[in-house]
C-alpha cells in the first residue's frame, strides 16, 4: 500500500517531504488553481524531485461538498478541459496516476464525451465511484477505481475485499487514513493530509510501541513528555518541538506515518492507533512558516533521501549468520527496554508506561529461546580407560574398583533360630 501525502500545491511541504524522504506525493488541481493562474503551462516535472512519485488528484471532492462555492455549469466544463488538457496531458508520463475529475455538478454529457480519452489512457486514469453506482461493474470496466472517504462504512468495505479478489482492480483512496479501514480493505494507495495536523490543529503524531498516536492539542504537553526520550533517540530537537516549530513537529509527523505504512506493509495489517486519535478534517488552510533551509544544510540538498529512509536487507545464509542475527536482535530488544525504562523514569508520579511491560515481556521470550536453543545444541562426550584386571566391569571402570568386602554382623546380634510357636491367650 502506498500513501500520498497531500499538500504539495504548497511548495514548502513539497520540499520538506522530499528532504525527509517522503517520496510519493500527491498534488490536488483545485488546490492548486487557487494560488496559480496557470499564465504558463504547468508542468509536474518542472516541480517535482525526479525521484518524487505524483499522484494528482483533481480536487473535485471540495466541489462536491461545498456546491454553493462552486463555479457555475459553463465554467465548470471549461475548469474540467483544462484539467485534462492543460495539466494531466502535459505531465502524463511524469504522473503515477490522476484522478477524474468527478464534479457532481459537472455535465454527465460533457463527462461522457470524456470517456473515450480516459480510456486511452486506462493504465493511469482513476475513476471515482460514488455511492449508487455498480460497484462491481466499475471495477469490471477499470484497472483504478477510488473510493471517497465519506461512502466507506463497514459494510462497503467487506464488498471492497470482495471486488478486489474478483476483478483484481487496484483501489485507491481518497482522504482515507482510518486504521481501521486501511487493516480490512486492500487498498492500492491512499492520499491524505493528516501529516499536516499538527501544524494545522497543534496535534502531535508519533509512531511508539507498534501503535501510531496521534495526541489532539489538549493532550499534547504530557504526550510531549511521554515520548521525549524517543524524540531525542530518533534525532528530532526537543526545544523546538516544545516550542511547536512547525518544521519540527512536521518532520516527527513525517517520521510517524513512514513507520505507520512500514508497519502496515510488513504485517498483515497490524497496526492500532490510540484512542485518542480524531477523526481527519478536510482543510485547506495556508501553511504555517517551514523553515526548509536548515534541513537543505541538515540533508545537503533537499532531494537527499533521510537515512531512515534507506533501510539495508542483511543477508542471511549459514548457521552462524543466523546466531549472529539473533544475537543482534537480542542486543535490539535489550537496548529498546532500556529506551523505555528512560521514558517511564520521565513520567513522574509513580506512572508505568504500558509499553514497557510489553518490550520486557519481548526481551524474556527471546532470552528463553535462545537459551532453548543454545541447550540442545550441547553435546556431553565421556571418555574411559583400563587400568587393572580384564575382567573389571563397567561400573568399575568408570568409578574405579573396590576390593574390599563388607563387615561381618556382631556376633550380639545373631539371629537366634529356636522360635517357639504359641497360642495368645485373651483375658
Amino acid at each position: 500500500m502506498h500513501l500520498y501525502q497531500a499538500g504539495t500545491e504548497f511548495p514548502v511541504y513539497r520540499r520538506l517531504l522530499t528532504a525527509e524522504g517522503s517520496l510519493t506525493q500527491s498534488l490536488s488541481y483545485w488546490g492548486l488553481r487557487k494560488r496559480n493562474k496557470f499564465t504558463k503551462p504547468f508542468l509536474v516535472a518542472d516541480h517535482y524531485d525526479p525521484d518524487v512519485r505524483v499522484l494528482l488528484d483533481s480536487g473535485a471532492y471540495t466541489l462536491n461538498n461545498n456546491p454553493a462555492a462552486s463555479p457555475d455549469d459553463d465554467e465548470l466544463k471549461d475548469i474540467a478541459d483544462h484539467y485534462y488538457d492543460e495539466v494531466v496531458e502535459p505531465s502524463i508520463e511524469r504522473l503515477d496516476h490522476f484522478v477524474e475529475f468527478d464534479a457532481n455538478r459537472l455535465d454527465p454529457t460533457h463527462q461522457m464525451q470524456r470517456l473515450p480519452w480516459l480510456e486511452e489512457r486506462r493504465d493511469k486514469a482513476v475513476i471515482v465511484w460514488h455511492p449508487g453506482q455498480d460497484l462491481i461493474a466499475t471495477c469490471k470496466a477499470w484497472p483504478n477505481v477510488a473510493i471517497p472517504k465519506d461512502a466507506i462504512d463497514e459494510h462497503l468495505a467487506h464488498r471492497l475485499v470482495r471486488a478486489v479478489k474478483d476483478t483484481g482492480v487496484r483501489l485507491f483512496g481518497l482522504g482515507i487514513t482510518k486504521p481501521e479501514l486501511l487493516q480490512s480493505v486492500p487498498f492500492h494507495a491512499v492520499t491524505s493530509t493528516s501529516w499536516l495536523s499538527p501544524s494545522q490543529f497543534g496535534d502531535t503524531i508519533w509512531f511508539s510501541g507498534g501503535e501510531l498516536r496521534r495526541y489532539p492539542k489538549k493532550m499534547k504537553d504530557r504526550a510531549r513528555k511521554r515520548h521525549r526520550q524517543e524524540f531525542i533517540d530518533a534525532g528530532y530537537d526537543v526545544d523546538l518541538i516544545d516550542e511547536d516549530d512547525s518544521t519540527e513537529v512536521l518532520r516527527l509527523s513525517i517520521h510517524a506515518w513512514a513507520r505507520y505504512m512500514d508497519k502496515l506493509n510488513g504485517t498483515a495489517r497490524g497496526v492500532t492507533t490510540s484512542p485518542e486519535t480524531p477523526t481527519e478534517q478536510n482543510a485547506d488552510p495556508a501553511p504555517e512558516s517551514v523553515d526548509t533551509h536548515l534541513l537543505e544544510v541538515r540533508h545537503d540538498g533537499v532531494t537527499t533521501p533521510a537515512p531512515w529512509h534507506r533501510p539495508e536487507t542483511p543477508v542471511i545464509r549459514t548457521k552462524d549468520d543466523i546466531t549472529n542475527l539473533q544475537a543482534t536482535l537480542l542486543e535490539m530488544q535489550t537496548g529498546r527496554v532500556f529506551a523505555r525504562k528512560r521514558v517511564e523514569e520521565s513520567y513522574g508520579d509513580g506512572e508505568l508506561d504500558p509499553v514497557l511491560s510489553e518490550e520486557l515481556d519481548r526481551l524474556t521470550k527471546m532470552i528463553g529461546a535462545k537459551a532453548k536453543a543454545d541447550e540442545a545444541s550441547v553435546s556431553i562426550s565421556i571418555k574411559a580407560s583400563q587400568k587393572g584386571a580384564a575382567e573389571t566391569g563397567l561400573i568399575s571402570r568408570l568409578f574405579g574398583r573396590d576390593d574390599s568386602q563388607p563387615p561381618a554382623l556382631p556376633a550380639s546380634i545373631q539371629r537366634d533360630t529356636n522360635i517357639i510357636d504359641a497360642d495368645v491367650i485373651e483375658d
